[in-house]
């Protein structure tokens, strides 16, 4: 099936070449579609821009969106596209691109089969979160790979509960607690010491970052289950992050409830390409002890 209708994202902070940005939208329109080009990063745009874009695409909704740039560009784009169904294919710019469908050199070579529709999409689980304040007005935020309680640049520890499904789970003494996806699982819950998962699977992981007791170590719950983290009085203040954007600050007795989106995330790859083909390319993995790329 060609596809009708392009997005291109791109982020506006990277050096995108713009011969690449030429390049798809040439033969976009060779093919008698339409490309819509949108750009994030750092020349943010106002709210009311951001809404805007958003129901002008929701009127002429595009097939696909290529993202040009690493796994952060595809957070951005997931979050903006959030609940449009919009497909997203990754070109990476960046560094790892657990995300990302293609690497930049190799773009030109399958440009034609994507436009051509021949790609796989992966529906992805997502989070919501909620801070619920004892003084103030309620946030909300969605993520795509994690969720992070964080210190901050506050010089304690937190102190936290943590309960799964309404059960106790543990009280945490730490700089942070990371509750993440599959998909995220090879992010940030990854270098902190989180098991690898994959994106098949219905669970949702809980990590301590730097924990107090050397015993507290990952632990992976169904998705389907409610995470509630309680800011004890004890605790130095905290800060909430979704997939690495600041949705506000936690005191004492906050609510921070965590559980899985009704909207996932739609991540496009190519056919040839699957979670352990990513997963052994991108960490080296070739059994004699020795780093390849």
């Amino acid at each position: 099936m060609k596809l009708k209708h392009v997005l291109l994202h791109i982020n506006s902070g990277k050096n995108t070449p713009l011969d690449f940005v030429e390049t798809i939208t040439t033969m976009v329109e060779k093919e008698k579609g339409k490309c819509t080009v949108y750009e994030s990063g750092n020349r943010k745009l106002p709210e009311a821009d951001k809404a805007s874009r958003r129901k002008h695409l929701e009127a002429d909704k595009p097939d696909l969106a290529i993202v040009l740039g690493g796994d952060g560009t595809m957070l951005q784009a997931a979050e903006f596209l959030r609940g449009m169904s919009i497909p997203l294919l990754g070109i990476n710019f960046g560094f790892l691109g657990f995300i990302t469908a293609l690497e930049a050199g190799v773009l030109k070579k399958h440009l034609h089969r994507v436009l051509n529709g021949e790609f796989l999409v992966s529906e992805r689980n997502t989070l919501d979160i909620t801070i619920h304040r004892n003084r103030g007005r309620t946030v909300r935020g969605w993520a795509l790979n994690e969720a992070l309680l964080t210190r901050a640049d506050n010089p304690h520890l937190i102190t936290a509960t943590a309960t799964v499904g309404g059960q106790l789970l543990t009280d945490y003494r730490a700089d942070g607690i990371l509750v993440a996806t599959p998909t995220g699982s090879t992010a940030y819950s990854l270098a902190a010491g989180g098991p690898i998962i994959s994106p098949k699977c219905n669970v949702i992981t809980i990590t301590p970052i730097c924990p107090h007791a050397l015993s507290n170590r990952s632990v992976v719950a169904e998705a389907d289950e409610i995470i509630e983290i309680v800011l004890q009085n004890r605790s130095g203040d905290a800060q909430v992050q979704a997939d690495g954007r600041t949705l506000g600050k936690v005191n004492h007795g906050d609510r921070v409830m965590i559980n899985k989106s009704p909207i996932p995330a739609l991540l496009a790859f190519m056919p040839e390409i699957n979670f352990y083909n990513i997963v052994r390319s991108k960490l080296g993995w070739n059994g004699d002890g020795k780093w390849t790329k």
